[in-house]
């Protein structure tokens, strides 16, 4: 507006700047109230729902494997492979488990064999069943066989504690993030539970003060002024650094 002088033109007219921006600002608002409904609804309930879907997803593929070379990793502590599934069988599994000891050493527990079979328990869990595999224990300081002879049944207990790990910071309404930060005793707990909880709000404002910048930009920023550059580079430079 400024910059073709549209905005001399409508005071000249009569026309109170308060009528141009109003428009703006009631969009801003909008805009705002619907990205408080994202992330204070709908953003943690989808962030709860991943996790349940994640485990149902792995089960069913762990329930019928696809043939051909497949490799599948399960969170941060398992990675199965194979070179071919037929007849009820995997041919050459090789399963890698990642832990870590009590000084925090990543430990690695790689299973192979020739063959494999995946079988579930009553409560769902899966079980692989390398026939006749090897196990081997690999620390920072040495690599040792922890099985000598025989089939070795690995259970995938970690699918369980998937699905009943307790709600993150991320899966919380805001009140819950300030009920957590105001029980909790461990200061790591709190400052993310507050950290999540500062991050919603400045998202959910965001659309209104990028908007109100922008209105002002458009009515007050001549064209030739050197202010120019700068208001039509900081809306993209906020947005994109605000994510």
């Amino acid at each position: 507006l400024a910059a073709e002088n549209e905005i001399n033109a409508m005071a000249t007219s009569g026309l109170h700047p308060w009528r141009v921006f109003a428009p703006g600002l009631l969009f801003a608002l909008v805009l705002s109230g619907i990205a408080y409904f994202i992330h204070e609804y709908a953003a943690p309930k989808a962030h709860y729902e991943k996790r349940s879907k994640l485990r149902e997803s792995i089960l069913f593929v762990l329930q019928a494997p696809p043939p051909g070379n497949q490799t599948f990793k399960i969170e941060d502590r398992y990675l199965l492979s194979y070179v071919n599934f037929q007849n009820g069988l995997m041919e050459l599994p090789v399963l890698i488990e990642r832990e870590l000891n009590e000084a925090k050493e990543e430990i690695l527990i790689e299973s192979f064999a020739k063959s494999g079979r995946i079988t579930f328990d009553e409560q769902g869990i899966p079980t692989i069943l390398l026939i006749n595999g090897e196990m081997w224990r690999t620390t920072p300081h040495d690599r040792s066989r922890v099985n000598f002879e025989g089939d070795v049944p690995i259970r995938l207990d970690r699918l369980q504690t998937l699905a009943a790990r307790p709600k993150q910071p991320a899966d919380l309404t805001s009140e819950e993030l300030l009920d957590l930060a105001r029980r909790t005793s461990e200061s790591k707990k709190r400052s993310e539970a507050m950290t999540e909880y500062h991050v919603r709000r400045s998202r959910t404002l965001s659309p209104f003060f990028l908007i109100l910048l922008s209105a002002t930009v458009g009515m007050l920023v001549r064209r030739n002024s050197r202010l120019a550059g700068l208001g039509a580079a900081a809306p993209p430079f906020l947005r994109r650094n605000g994510g």
